[in-house]
């Protein structure tokens, strides 16, 4: 994910930022039961 998180938070202040989810494009096509975690 790189400098995308402390990106976001730079270029949005007052946001609230959470911790992203990193999916590698390989494993994309079974993502879904994490992706699925993540969002609760």
């Amino acid at each position: 994910m790189g400098k995308s998180v402390s990106d976001i938070k730079s270029l949005c202040p007052g946001a609230t930022v959470k911790d992203g989810l990193a999916i590698y494009g390989s494993r994309v096509d079974r993502a879904k039961s994490d992706i699925e975690r993540w969002v609760k």
